[in-house]
């Protein structure tokens, strides 16, 4: 029952991160752009350079909970518990990641006037 629990989540893991990523990329891709609007090439290199970071802090983190997550389980119910957990750290640390990233970028927003 092990092997299937790391093969779906594997399979649901590797998903979520190319959903997640591409949504990330289409609308980062703008913020950056926004943040920089005359480094157009400078803003595209590090929106690939913080997509590369993104999947490997999300592949790193599945292969690891792979590597040393290895519980027996009773029925289905508690394999779904512990995957639920699994996903549930994993969107975690990325909302960290993600927010932590716009701090940073927020601070290099042009100042707008009041009116």
């Amino acid at each position: 029952m092990v092997i299937y629990f790391d093969l779906c989540y594997l399979v649901l893991g590797v998903a979520f991160t190319i959903v997640v990523s591409k949504l990330l990329k289409r609308h980062g891709s703008y913020f950056l752009s926004y943040i920089f609007p005359k480094k157009s090439e400078g803003s595209q290199s590090l929106m690939a350079l913080m997509d590369l970071g993104f999947y490997l802090i999300n592949f790193g983190y599945i292969f690891i909970r792979m590597a040393y997550g290895q519980e027996e389980f009773k029925d289905a119910h508690e394999m779904i518990k512990v995957a639920a957990g699994y996903f549930g750290w994993q969107c975690l640390l990325v909302g960290i990641v993600h927010i932590f990233n716009m701090i940073l970028f927020s601070a290099k927003l042009p100042k707008r006037k009041m009116n």
